[in-house]
């Protein structure tokens, strides 16, 4: 395929589909994060998966000694994490790339 197409335009129409507003560099991406616009799409993501994690996980022993602040802590990493990764998969779409850049029809990029 020999069509071009810049990376800007490719990823505007993404991130009109997603709703993730645009953001460049670390300190953009938590403040989206910490503002609550990821948790619409994070949060059931984080939900079923943080909660089959739990109980194949952690089923057992909840069943056998009730929750003990050490399980409790390991199911709540089993919420976190699954929340962070979808999150990071959120902000994705909203990621500001330089102008010069394009992208192939092959998918690579290139300047």
């Amino acid at each position: 395929m020999s069509e071009r197409l810049t990376w800007g335009r490719a990823h505007e129409a993404r991130r009109e589909r997603t709703g993730c507003p645009p953001w460049h560099g670390l300190s953009e991406a938590a403040v989206i994060v910490l503002c609550g616009v990821t948790v619409r799409t994070a949060l059931p993501v984080a939900l079923v998966v943080g909660t089959l994690l739990s109980v194949v996980n952690q089923g057992a022993t909840i069943a056998d000694s009730g929750l003990t602040p050490d399980v409790g802590m390991r199911v709540g990493f089993n919420y976190a994490v699954p929340f962070v990764v979808s999150s990071i998969g959120f902000l994705g779409a909203g990621r500001r790339r330089p102008d010069s850049a394009t992208l192939s029809g092959d998918g690579t990029q290139s300047r």
